[in-house]
């Protein structure tokens, strides 16, 4: 089971169930759920497209008023559009997640994560005008 790591979702309690039904715990970096999590990397997009698509159908029929109840109706279809198999397994593969890909993984995993030292070091923002004109000068040559 993938789960974030978020400490409500690794409990003592849910580290022992899984252990007792033999169920492997895998938790993503903190952090960078947004790159590694099949959810994030490849469903949240196409189901807020659905929804919005789905909030302009009901604004061109005129109902203005975009309800709870106006999503509980659309709902079944937004779902429908957004879980497709393909989509999820797209997700998995983009993700690296399924089928194993750690190149990929290490990759998004260096991309997003915090910069070292040496690239913190670079020029600090102009703090006056004259740096302002001397840094714009420079990007200029």
């Amino acid at each position: 089971m993938i789960l974030d790591s978020h400490t409500s979702h690794t409990t003592p309690e849910l580290r022992l169930m899984a252990e007792q039904y033999n169920i492997h715990l895998y938790t993503l970096p903190s952090h960078l759920t947004h790159v590694l999590q099949p959810l994030d990397v490849g469903i949240f997009q196409p189901y807020k497209h659905w929804h919005k698509e789905a909030v302009h159908s009901s604004i061109r029929k005129l109902d203005l008023s975009y309800t709870i109840g106006c999503f509980l109706r659309d709902l079944p279809e937004i779902r429908a559009n957004t879980f497709k198999p393909l989509t999820i397994v797209h997700a998995f593969r983009s993700s690296g997640i399924w089928p194993i890909d750690r190149e990929l993984a290490l990759s998004k995993l260096q991309k997003y994560s915090a910069p070292q030292q040496a690239e913190i070091a670079g020029e600090l923002p102009p703090t006056t005008l004259q740096q302002t004109k001397s840094q714009l000068s420079e990007w200029k040559a």
